[in-house]
């Protein structure tokens, strides 16, 4: 019954805005994803690929691709409208007056991807432009931590976990106290730093670990 609903609606949904084109992309995909997407030829027709926003364009690419279509057209156009600055990749959700989520759209497409070509050398500045966009722990709103954190998710499900390695080094009052070993660190339970008395100061001190 929700099937048939959500057929309905497509079918009821205009095509002459960005935005109830993208609906239809939108519910294009959960279609798909529900098993319909055989039936669908009709409705997808109507959907012109460049009028959408960018990340309905990505869900429409998964859809496509799902159905067994050739999405070499909608790849290019996802990769015209990215945006290249400072070492990092993301795409802008402005497509004809109607706004979108840059955030939302970039996990999408870093999604879409990983499932082309999880080497794609894209994906690392996407993954930076990602984390530049964190407010401490989470991003923006809620909307946009479930997109981010279900990217993340797909991009760890194909990384081998290595042992962590490295250094931690403690400064002291500027200067170098101590250092651990992250391996040797990662095998206890905690890592207890005791500093002596003597050798604090008298009135403020200051830590920096790094």
């Amino acid at each position: 019954q929700a099937k048939e609903g959500a057929a309905k609606l497509l079918a009821s949904l205009p095509t002459n805005t960005p935005e109830a084109l993208s609906n239809r992309a939108m519910l294009l995909y959960s279609l798909t994803l529900a098993g319909e997407g055989e039936r669908l030829d009709g409705e997808r027709n109507k959907i012109d690929p460049a009028k959408l926003n960018t990340e309905a364009l990505a869900y429409l690419a998964f859809a496509d691709r799902a159905r067994g279509k050739n999405i070499t057209h909608l790849v290019n156009l996802i990769n015209q409208r990215a945006t290249k600055s400072n070492g990092r990749v993301y795409w802008s959700d402005q497509v004809n007056g109607y706004f979108s989520n840059d955030l939302c759209a970039t996990s999408t497409i870093m999604r879409l991807l990983l499932a082309l070509n999880r080497k794609d050398p894209r994906i690392p500045q996407i993954l930076h432009w990602m984390m530049d966009q964190r407010t401490e722990s989470y991003w923006r709103s809620t909307r946009d931590t479930v997109s981010a954190l279900t990217a993340l998710t797909d991009y760890l499900k194909g990384e081998s976990l290595l042992s962590p390695s490295g250094k931690i080094l403690v400064h002291l009052n500027g200067q170098l106290y101590r250092s651990f070993e992250v391996q040797s660190m990662s095998k206890e339970k905690d890592t207890v730093l005791r500093i002596p008395l003597t050798q604090l100061q008298g009135d403020k001190n200051e830590i920096r670990i790094e």
